[in-house]
């Protein structure tokens, strides 16, 4: 496991020596690199397996703690937005991680080329966010995936085959877990991701949840506390912090006044955006763009 690990930190290395959340050439897969202390801040996770390969990370979700380091990964199951803190590596101080987005499509795919039951599949927590402990052989799938990195010649060729030896090794590890669930088509984590995608796409419209609850082909109580189970928020709580998220990238990423963020998120009031972005950060948005 070790020998992993370290002939990753050297491919990441020798990627890039730039900070932040960085594209690499495989369509499903992205680094991440920090430096210094970390601190909490808002984050949003995608459904994706999600591993970290020096430090720490912790995700905080409504009072719910998820927390992953080298030898174990993160599985993401939905749109989420999370508050999270990382720890970089005492001798390096550097994190280091890797983001590999979920396809369903190939996801139901390769369940049925290994005629998998997915029916019959139950699971007593639907946490949009769980772990798992990383074995040698998801481990060699996964190495040899981030390798095409080097081949660009064999990226178009592999690249999905690779992904898909990666989710035939997660399925077979994961028989019963979250992520098996989802490829149910009756799942009720499939029908709330369907909502969350929806709520993303849409986000500066006006969101009604009878007309999520419906799209979900649930009634409007139902929706709420599936909802509630799988992204430890209410529907609208999720849409208001998905909002100030996203308002917050768009002022820092994008250089977007308070005003133009708050309008483009869907929010009428800036006044009224202020005030519950102060209660979400803890820092005015004016505040927390001059800190």
């Amino acid at each position: 496991m070790e020998n992993f690990y370290r002939r990753t930190r050297a491919l990441m290395h020798g990627f890039s020596q730039e900070t932040g959340q960085l594209a690499t050439p495989l369509s499903h897969c992205s680094f991440v690199r920090l430096e210094g202390k970390g601190e909490s801040c808002p984050a949003f996770y995608t459904p994706s397996l999600c591993m970290v390969i020096e430090g720490s990370k912790t995700a905080e979700i409504n009072g719910r703690t998820v927390s992953y380091s080298p030898g174990d990964a993160l599985i993401a199951s939905t749109n989420l937005p999370a508050t999270t803190a990382i720890e970089t590596d005492p001798e390096s101080q550097v994190f280091l991680g890797l983001q590999i987005a979920l396809d369903f499509e190939l996801l139901n795919l390769t369940a049925e080329q290994l005629a998998m039951d997915v029916g019959n599949c139950r699971g007593s927590d639907l946490f949009c966010l769980q772990t798992l402990d990383l074995d040698t052989g998801l481990l060699s799938s996964i190495e040899n995936y981030l390798t095409l990195i080097e081949h660009p010649d064999e990226l178009e060729d592999l690249q999905n085959l690779r992904l898909q030896e990666i989710y035939i090794r997660l399925l077979r590890k994961m028989p019963v877990s979250l992520l098996f669930q989802f490829l149910r088509e009756d799942n009720t984590s499939q029908r709330i991701h369907q909502a969350t995608d929806y709520i993303q796409q849409n986000l500066s419209d006006d969101i009604c949840v009878t007309q999520l609850a419906s799209m979900a082909n649930m009634s409007v109580s139902a929706f709420h506390m599936n909802f509630k189970k799988v992204t430890r928020h209410s529907p609208l709580q999720y849409i208001k912090r998905l909002r100030l998220s996203e308002a917050r990238k768009l002022m820092f990423a994008k250089g977007l006044s308070v005003s133009a963020a708050a309008y483009e998120v869907g929010y009428e009031s800036p006044s009224q955006f202020s005030r519950e972005y102060s209660r979400q950060f803890g820092l005015s948005p004016r505040a927390d763009r001059s800190a």
